[in-house]
């Protein structure tokens, strides 16, 4: 069974014009999204898009795509589908921006024995992201943010929906006041095995990639947290309703490599 989505209700929205998005219903908006790139084989202007999302108090930013499918055809290899984001934030005068965290979601269909060769894994998924959040000062990315991976996922012996939050509540840093940021993604899917299939696509129409931000009034015209925070490539994502192998190394099975299934909420079974 090839689990597809093909629905892009984003495609109407005009991502050459800004719009803003609420914090809260009786908010004024924050910030606004002046531009929103994208660079790969699995996503162009086409066949991508990015709209604003709100809930639970917290405004959002969500990418969605159509073309980041992959599918296994032989054995340890699989054509992969990649995707460079950037979204380009302006919160408005006296605002700091902060991003909570970011979730990936998506669809496999994969089964059979892992094994390890000279191209690499078999009957196996892989997703792998790097995620960044800069300031812009003087035209160039620097300021208030974090920088995430590459972090890689290997998904195996699931046929069903997936996704991956990265846990970065622990580390909030706001952007310099009232300055544009760039939220980026580079994303990969690939699928090794022959029959595997592996997207990146919404679960529910609204969201593939998100990003929720947070903001802040402004203090001393100046935010406290502006170094750029490097988080380790660990096993720090939770990983919900999938089966994934632990103990990759250098992309190949080890004798420490085990599965573990995960329920929808991120537990183990």
């Amino acid at each position: 069974m090839k689990l597809r989505n093909s629905f892009l209700v984003a495609s109407a929205v005009a991502l050459s014009a800004a719009f803003t998005l609420p914090a809260h219903a009786d908010d004024p908006a924050p910030f606004s999204l002046l531009q929103a790139r994208f660079m790969g084989s699995g996503c162009t202007a086409r066949d991508s898009a990015a709209v604003g999302l709100e809930g639970d108090g917290v405004a959002a930013i969500s990418v969605l795509f159509s073309n980041m499918i992959s599918q296994g055809t032989m054995a340890n290899r699989g054509t992969p589908k990649t995707c460079g984001v950037a979204l380009t934030l302006k919160p408005n005068e006296g605002i700091q921006l902060a991003l909570l965290d970011v979730k990936l979601s998506g669809s496999v269909d994969v089964f059979g024995s892992q094994g390890s060769g000279n191209s690499g894994l078999n009957n196996v998924v892989r997703v792998t992201r790097n995620y960044s959040f800069n300031g812009i000062r003087a035209g160039r990315s620097s300021g208030g943010g974090y920088d995430i991976g590459p972090l890689n996922t290997y998904m195996v012996n699931s046929s069903s929906f997936y996704e991956i939050q990265e846990d970065t509540v622990g580390v909030i840093t706001y952007s310099p006041c009232g300055k544009p940021i760039i939220a980026r993604a580079d994303l990969i899917v690939q699928s090794n095995g022959v029959g595997t299939y592996g997207d990146i696509s919404a679960l529910d129409a609204n969201v593939a990639l998100k990003y929720l931000v947070r903001t802040r009034t402004c203090r001393n015209s100046d935010p406290e947290d502006t170094q750029v925070i490097t988080v380790p490539p660990d096993e720090r994502a939770t990983v919900k309703n999938v089966c994934i192998l632990r103990g990759i190394v250098n992309g190949r099975v080890t004798s420490s490599t085990r599965q573990v299934c995960n329920d929808q909420d991120g537990n183990a079974l």
